[in-house]
């Protein structure tokens, strides 16, 4: 479970400008990951698009 707390929680009490809880903390994490796998989902589904297209 450690690997989803890549960004140090002071950080992100740092850029809020509050403490947050640990709920708030994984949500936030989550989401991280979540927009990471999509990004990375979407470049190479365009990447297959565009081998395809030339191919």
């Amino acid at each position: 479970m450690q690997i989803f707390y890549f960004i140090p929680k002071t950080k992100i009490d740092n850029f809020v400008g509050g403490s947050i809880d640990n709920t708030t903390y994984a949500v936030i994490m989550i989401g991280v990951w979540l927009v990471v796998f999509f990004l990375i989902w979407l470049s190479i589904f365009i990447l297959y698009k565009t081998i395809r297209l030339v191919v």
